[in-house]
């Protein structure tokens, strides 16, 4: 393939693996929900396999390779992954029609894929000679930054930059298609990234670590493996944690079944912290086994929600009686005074 595809992510993305498009297209290469399913990136509750730097990588390659293979020319191979393939050979056989040349530059095409190409071709001029525009470029090493590491057991990314001696920040970077902040192993391809040089370091300390050993001192969350006849309600009584709780950390379902060998996130006991759909810690209260329910009851000629018990025994608080508006209280007539009129005196008696 054309070396300068490895710049099309800076038209895509800018290489940012967590961009996301008002089209719901995300990663480096910006893949929209339907073609990654289509070309292997899983999406679920856990991970976004369009972030993941490495397999979102190999799928766009192919994609591209198969959309050369269509068109023969890499000018609409690059106008079909931007505008879409059907777009792009719906416009080529429109001038096929009308008998005008079918090349990129002949096409009737949307402003944002008319710029495309030059835009690529922009940026490969720049990183080719960038002295012509008075730009400096950073050396960079001609190795490989990253290793996967396959043998890696599922645990939190804080234990895995531990174990590998470098930022949290950084291994949430190489590692961006976990919506959870846990890597889980055994998942269709899901791998630990590592910066090469903390390889070896993270291995070594690997080998000397527990498999379910408490989190590290402040971690919020711990990974349990259920084990033989394990289930749910087992972490739910060891740990003291609520079903609640332990399915919004996993993004469970309520309905979600899981068994033995299903590696958990288990958050602290101590914690109020919950975590939302991107993996972000957040507060969360503390409630008992089960949400609380509510039922619409119209009061006053207002529906409102008031809290009902929940089938485990959760004690729903009683909303305050409202409050009776007191009864109107009736005007007092305004009294008019009356002009008091002058009388004459009656006459005294001789």
């Amino acid at each position: 393939l054309p070396t300068e595809l490895a710049l099309l992510p800076m038209v895509e993305s800018a290489y940012n693996p967590e961009a996301l498009s008002v089209a719901k297209a995300s990663g480096l290469w910006q893949f929209i929900p339907s073609t990654g399913k289509l070309y292997g990136l899983e999406q679920n509750a856990q991970r976004d396999d369009r972030r993941d730097i490495v397999a979102s990588t190999a799928a766009a390659l192919e994609y591209l390779q198969r959309i050369y293979e269509m068109h023969g020319d890499w000018h609409l191979a690059l106008a079909s992954y931007n505008w879409g393939e059907g777009a792009v050979g719906r416009a080529v056989m429109r001038n096929q029609a009308a008998g005008l040349p079918t090349d990129y530059a002949s096409l009737n095409m949307p402003n944002e894929t008319r710029h495309y190409v030059p835009k690529l071709q922009a940026l490969k001029n720049i990183i080719a000679q960038p002295e012509l525009f008075g730009i400096e470029l950073d050396t960079v090493e001609n190795k490989p930054y990253f290793t996967l590491v396959a043998e890696a057991p599922t645990m939190d990314l804080a234990t895995a930059a531990r174990l590998a001696d470098v930022p949290v920040a950084e291994i949430k970077a190489l590692n961006p298609q976990h919506k959870r902040p846990v890597i889980r192993a055994g998942e269709g391809g899901a791998q630990l990234v590592l910066p090469s040089h903390a390889v070896d370091t993270f291995m070594s300390n690997l080998s000397n670590r527990d498999a379910d050993a408490a989190p590290a001192a402040g971690a919020p969350w711990r990974t349990y493996t259920l084990g033989p006849k394990e289930t749910l309600t087992t972490v739910i009584r060891r740990f003291g944690v609520t079903e609640w709780r332990l399915r919004r950390f996993n993004g469970l379902s309520p309905t979600a079944k899981i068994g033995p060998g299903t590696t958990l996130l288990v958050p602290d006991e101590n914690s109020s912290l919950s975590l939302d759909g991107a993996g972000n810690a957040e507060e969360a209260p503390r409630l008992g086994v089960d949400k609380p329910k509510y039922k619409r009851v119209k009061r006053n000629g207002r529906w409102v929600n008031v809290p009902v018990a929940t089938p485990s025994g959760n004690k729903a608080v009683k909303p305050a009686a409202p409050k009776k508006k007191a009864a109107p209280v009736a005007k007092k007539k305004a009294v008019v005074p009356v002009k008091k009129t002058a009388t004459k005196k009656p006459a005294a008696k001789k």
